[in-house]
């Protein structure tokens, strides 16, 4: 086993959840994310020469990447649907986006629960009933500004939030 085998196998190691969430987010398939990144991989240890790449890290992403979009070019010629076939699969999609979508907003509402009782109030204001800054201010006897800084501070808080509770979700489904 060579330096460049050793390197190409502790990047695997290190890297291989990260760069199966990254190939997912193309493909919406565990298993076909799991396969590219794998893949790539096996390809580069199958490689006589890497000498001509400089960044080992970011060819091994570009390589995901772009067998992403083949992957992603392969399905489509192949899944061609009759048109009952899509109506019904158009269906499920439908009932199962409805059913992400009640799930992702319980989370946002505990989310916003869970923020500062001024940041919450500031944003369920502006963001859920539609008040302008001003309208808020007053209505809260704070300035224009501290509703800005309010808001700023509950997004990034649901942000963050949010994006963890997705990361452990794509981890706990590998």
């Amino acid at each position: 086993m060579n330096t460049n085998d050793t390197f190409i196998k502790s990047i695997f190691q290190e890297e291989y959840k990260a760069l199966c969430i990254y190939a997912y987010g193309y493909l919406l398939d565990k298993d076909d994310a799991q396969d590219i990144v794998q893949d790539v991989f096996v390809r580069l240890l199958d490689s006589d020469n890497l000498d001509h790449i400089n960044n080992l890290k970011a060819y091994i992403k570009t390589s995901i990447y772009h067998s992403c979009l083949k992957e992603l070019r392969n399905k489509s010629k192949t899944n061609s649907l009759t048109p009952v076939e899509d109506r019904i699969a158009s269906i499920a999609l439908t009932q199962e986006a409805k059913l992400i979508k009640q799930e992702e907003s319980q989370l946002l509402l505990n989310e916003l629960q869970l923020l500062p009782k001024e940041c919450r109030k500031a944003f369920e204001l502006c963001v859920l009933h539609g008040y302008k800054y001003t309208e808020a201010a007053d209505s809260l006897n704070i300035s224009k500004n501290t509703i800005k800084t309010h808001i700023k501070k509950a997004y990034k808080i649901l942000r963050e939030s949010m994006r963890i509770a997705q990361v452990l979700w794509f981890f706990t489904s590998f």
